[in-house]
């Protein structure tokens, strides 16, 4: 059984992904988890692009669901993921912050490169968790009971180049 299935509020935002064939990145979408609001996150390029291009407008359109989540004292708050953004020092870190600040446990993931930033942000605060529903709701049940982990991610295995400085 799952959390809400148990009565558990969550709130937060996933990443969806508009494929097309002609395209050379997918368009990428920002849900909100608990209104199913959605937001634009990926700036279009031109035919011709190499790469995909992150819409801080997108990030900064969807963040108030996270506040709104954070005012409504949702059981858990999941963010997509800490990625080059985040490790900027933008995004939606703030909202990670604000999360854990109200006390709310913060699930995320963290990919391979990001991990040196993540660990550099929350400072020993968070837990690192097998990419599993067993263990995420064992952790859930643990952080939510002792508030002991303002913050926990899942450490996915790709490649990229940014750094938290």
């Amino acid at each position: 059984m799952h959390l809400r299935e148990r009565g558990f509020e969550i709130g937060g935002v996933l990443q969806e992904a508009d494929a097309e064939e002609d395209k050379p990145c997918a368009r990428l979408n920002i849900v909100d988890i608990r209104s199913g609001e959605t937001a634009r996150i990926t700036q279009e390029r031109g035919k011709h692009s190499r790469g995909c291009k992150l819409d801080p407008r997108g990030l900064a359109e969807i963040s108030h669901c996270i506040r709104d989540a954070i005012d409504a004292r949702v059981d858990l708050i999941i963010i997509n993921k800490f990625g080059r953004a985040e490790s900027e020092h933008g995004g939606l870190l703030s909202c990670i912050t604000d999360t854990a600040t109200a006390g709310i446990p913060v699930l995320t993931t963290v990919r391979e490169p990001y991990l040196q930033a993540w660990h550099c942000f929350h400072g020993g605060l968070a837990i690192e968790l097998l990419p599993s529903v067993n263990s995420i709701l064992e952790w859930f049940h643990t952080a939510r009971m002792a508030s002991m982990h303002a913050f926990t991610s899942i450490n996915e295995n790709c490649r990229s180049d940014s750094q938290f400085s």
